[in-house]
């Protein structure tokens, strides 16, 4: 047994039916191509497999039970025939010429099948050509089908036989028993009331009240000052407050609460929505406005709009005194005398101007 120089068309590498395989089963296939005699035939031996087709130590992993596993599943495939003769078994590669050419054939090396005849030419014993009886490979490829679906059937039908009788085994051991059913339990017999009974249960309830067994808590429970207006702040900010911040407000709402204001925390808030109208969102404007609020009394959200037209009173008010200061401005540089005044030489007209005149 032996390696030959062989060439392996394009469609053993576009075939179907191979694409399907591992990439070493391909290989050890192809490896069995190289092997085979001109007649397609080789001995059946995977220890001659290991060492003609895989032996590298890289190959360490392909063992001979590895190879042995895909021989017999070519075999099973029909890629195979497995025959005996002359005493030995060997194998033929039913499409060995399907992928193989030959113009001069040589002798064979291998027994042959009883569907492979050699033909030895008439010039020169040693030449000649394989006469392949396909009729009778076609049959045997057939006939190990038809062998192959009788012994699944059979195998089938032995399997189930004995499945349905593990399962009626298993059914009878896990099937549950019926529960006895309960005996109905005896109607309680009517009990006599007297006034002891009544006046029993009048002290067990008394005595739970008294107990207060089950308080109930409150639904609503007080906040700590200043936790509404510093949520709001860092809700609205978008931002979570500094340390010194929160101190801020803290402060704030201490303060309110120190001037008896029924909600410090919506005094505050109220603030913090001023800031946030007039895209102010920092402590030192909320601060001027809190200062503002306490120094004129705000305790109560009543009290901010009264405090707000307080404080355009107070503008309005300061705009017409900066007007009339100019008007009076206006009025004693108008009486000043000008140089071409025709009394811009009487002393009295300057003294009436407001000068000091030298006599």
């Amino acid at each position: 047994m032996r390696l030959h120089n062989r060439q392996l068309k394009a469609s053993f590498f576009n075939d179907g039916d191979l694409l399907q395989w591992p990439r070493d089963k391909r290989f050890f296939y192809a490896g069995l191509i190289q092997i085979a005699d001109d007649s397609a035939c080789l001995e059946d031996s995977s220890f001659s497999f290991k060492l003609l087709i895989f032996p590298s130590p890289q190959d360490s992993d392909l063992t001979i039970e590895q190879l042995s596993v895909w021989k017999d599943e070519l075999i099973a495939e029909k890629k195979l025939i497995s025959y005996t003769s002359q005493g030995k078994k060997c194998l033929y590669l039913t499409n060995f010429h399907k992928h193989q050419t030959l113009k001069n054939p040589s002798l064979p090396t291998v027994p042959l099948p009883d569907w492979i005849t050699w033909i030895p030419a008439k010039s020169n014993p040693n030449a000649g050509k394989y006469a392949i009886n396909k009729d009778m490979v076609s049959s045997i490829l057939h006939s190990s089908c038809d062998v192959l679906t009788i012994d699944l059937d059979s195998s089938y039908k032995v399997l189930s036989n004995d499945l349905q009788k593990s399962y009626e085994v298993l059914t009878n051991v896990f099937q549950p028993k019926p529960e006895p059913k309960p005996e109905p339990e005896p109607e309680p017999e009517p009990k006599e009331y007297t006034d002891d009974d009544d006046n029993a249960q009048a002290r067990e309830q008394s005595k739970n009240e008294l107990l207060d067994l089950n308080p109930e808590e409150p639904k609503n429970p007080v906040q700590a000052l200043g936790s509404k207006a510093i949520t709001f702040a860092e809700v609205n900010f978008g931002r979570l407050l500094s340390p010194s911040e929160t101190s801020s407000i803290l402060d704030f709402c201490q303060e309110f609460e120190n001037k008896a204001s029924p909600d410090p925390d919506a005094i505050v808030i109220a603030g913090l929505k001023r800031c946030i109208d007039n895209d102010q969102r920092k402590m030192s404007y909320l601060k001027g406005i809190m200062l503002d609020w306490i120094d004129h009394g705000v305790v109560d959200l009543s009290h901010i709009s009264l405090r707000d037209k307080e404080f355009t009173e107070g503008k309005k008010k300061s705009a017409n005194k900066f007007k009339g200061g100019k008007e009076s401005a206006k009025d004693i540089r108008a009486a000043r005398p000008r140089i071409n005044d025709s009394a811009a030489y009487d002393p009295s007209a300057w003294a009436k101007a407001g000068y000091a005149v030298s006599t």
